[in-house]
C-alpha cells in the first residue's frame, strides 16, 4: 500500500535509526522528511543531500504514532537498501494524525 500523500500533508518526519544511501550513511537526527509539493523528500539538515521523493523508493505503514518506511525493490542510480524496515518518528503532527492530547 503506497503512502497517502494527504494523510502526510504538513508532516515533518525524521529517522530514528541509521540508514545507508549508497555510500552515505545518514543517521538521526540528520535526515528529515518534509512534504514539498505533495511529495515527501529526504533532505539532511546541512542541505548537502536532497533525495528522491520518498514515494518513489518505498511505502509507508502507520501504526499508532510510529510510521514505518519499507523500501521497495528498485533499479536505478541510487542503491537503496532493499526491503529494510525503517522506523520514522513524527516530529510535526498534522491534524490528519488526530487531535493532540491536552
Amino acid at each position: 500500500m503506497k503512502a497517502d500523500k494527504k494523510s502526510l500533508n504538513g508532516a515533518t518526519i525524521e529517522w530514528i535509526t541509521k540508514i545507508k544511501f549508497g555510500t552515505d550513511i545518514l543517521e538521526a537526527p540528520a535526515v528529515s522528511f518534509q512534504n514539498e509539493l505533495d511529495q515527501l523528500v529526504a533532505t539532511d539538515v546541512s542541505g548537502s543531500y536532497h533525495g528522491d521523493p520518498i514515494e518513489n523508493i518505498g511505502h509507508f505503514e502507520q501504526k499508532d504514532a510510529i510510521v514505518r518506511f519499507l523500501f521497495d525493490e528498485k533499479d536505478g542510480s541510487y542503491h537503496y537498501l532493499v526491503a529494510q524496515e525503517i522506523q520514522l518518528k513524527i516530529v510535526t503532527t498534522p491534524d490528519q494524525w488526530g487531535t493532540p492530547k491536552e
